[in-house]
């Protein structure tokens, strides 16, 4: 419990009790390596740990979740790296299309990557979500450039998909839990059914607000 209260859980072999709790532990813990990493003088070195260290862990490890010590911590550190990669990536993405002209091209990658992506997430196949990741810093790094014909609509699209599934994140645990509680005879299909009719009206009414 000490450890949960000081958002340390991920400092120890039991990982935390409350599935919300990790991810700040774990941020807690290794942001200020990650600061560090982002000081280095060194742009090419950031660039490809950044690119290199996802890349051979969730291609290692795949997308599934490991909980056992240290993965929380190294998940968290991935995680922070990807977003400096599509970063990186999107101001030398700028650069070459200036050079080149290559809109049409870009564009044509960027959908590619991802159709890849939606497919392989709404068809479940595992085997394909290891070159997912590759295919979402690609794109993203090329949506976030807005050096693709469809960055603008996408970009809207993407802004409309992170508030739809901010709260479904955040709420799906603690209503899944609730369920399993208060209904425990409940058949699993019925239970998902539920969570996932009341989790998405929740997200779909905050998206639509917003």
């Amino acid at each position: 419990m000490l450890f949960e209260i000081c958002y340390l859980s991920c400092a120890t072999t039991h990982g935390a009790s409350a599935a919300t709790v990790w991810y700040v532990s774990a941020m807690f813990l290794v942001f200020p390596v990650f600061g560090l990493l982002l000081q280095t003088k060194n742009r090419n070195i950031l660039k490809w740990v950044s690119f290199i260290l996802p890349v051979l862990y969730y291609c290692y490890f795949g997308v599934s979740v490991h909980r056992e010590y240290p993965h929380d911590l190294a998940r968290a550190f991935c995680c922070m790296l990807i977003g400096t990669c599509i970063s990186l990536s999107m101001d030398k993405i700028k650069q070459v299309c200036e050079r080149v002209q290559s809109k049409l091209v870009l564009t044509l990658i960027e959908v590619a990557c991802f159709a890849f992506t939606m497919i392989a997430a709404y068809r479940n196949s595992f085997g394909a979500m290891n070159l997912c990741l590759v295919a979402f810093i690609v794109s993203l790094g090329i949506l976030f450039s807005g050096m693709s014909y469809t960055s603008s609509v996408q970009s809207s699209v993407m802004r409309w998909l992170g508030r739809l599934s901010l709260p479904m994140f955040l709420w799906n645990w603690t209503i899944a839990s609730g369920i399993h509680t208060l209904a425990p005879s409940l058949p699993d299909a019925q239970k998902n059914r539920v969570v996932f009719r009341i989790v998405f009206d929740r997200s779909a009414n905050h998206a639509c607000s917003g």
